[in-house]
């Protein structure tokens, strides 16, 4: 290079692979309300990825609790985000997934970006990665997440 600098490094070739984006995207104010009638079309419970403690202080988390209740579904929290995630917590996150019913659960981001990031990874790790060894599962480029 004409400066000096060193050339970026060369990211390893990640093979083929297939990307099915969402299709739908709900924005505005009061939405929320529908939140149980879309997951409930999407899976038979509902993975809630939450950041800190605002989405219970603001009231979001009862809300969406009501419109998942009214829907007829279950839902748990399996995450709770700290800032951007790390490998290491995505991987946490991961492991701590329940092993049953991963291929009926929506994951549902309740929070701002690294929230929503959060969601986004583990939503794709939990249908097709590797439980056991879940950083390599993380760290592997085909899941796109690490």
């Amino acid at each position: 290079m004409a400066d000096g600098a060193a050339p970026p490094p060369t990211m390893p070739d990640p093979g083929a692979w297939d990307l099915v984006a969402p299709r739908r995207i709900v924005f505005g104010a009061g939405r929320i309300a529908e939140a149980g009638g879309i997951v409930a079309a999407l899976g038979a419970e509902a993975w809630l990825v939450t950041g800190g403690t605002s989405a219970a202080r603001s009231g979001g988390l009862a809300a969406l609790e009501r419109t998942l209740h009214a829907a007829g579904l279950a839902w748990r929290t399996v995450a709770t985000s700290a800032g951007e995630p790390t490998v290491a917590q995505v991987a946490a996150a991961f492991a701590a997934l329940p092993a049953a019913g991963r291929d009926r659960a929506c994951v549902v981001a309740l929070g701002g970006g690294a929230t929503i990031a959060l969601a986004k990874a583990l939503a794709a790790l939990a249908t097709d990665a590797d439980p056991a060894d879940p950083e390599a599962a993380v760290l592997d480029p085909r899941a796109g997440v690490g």
